[in-house]
């Protein structure tokens, strides 16, 4: 990971948690890798399709990671 790329997320099948019924925005993630913690919040200009695809661009960064 490098500060300033970026970052893509997929997901599918029964162990994804999240539905695409409804528009999930923001989508907000920490990844633990270790003692490192990253915290990455995925809003900025979306684009939804229900059921099938949400798709964030020009996220602004999180204020803190919880």
């Amino acid at each position: 990971m490098k500060t300033g790329k970026i970052v893509k997320i997929v997901g599918k099948g029964a162990a994804l948690r999240q539905s695409l019924a409804l528009d999930p925005q923001p989508v907000d993630v920490v990844l633990t890798t270790g003692a490192a913690r990253y915290c990455m919040s995925f809003g900025g200009t979306p684009t939804f399709n229900a059921g099938k695809r949400f798709l964030a661009t020009n996220a602004p960064p999180p204020n803190a990671c919880p």
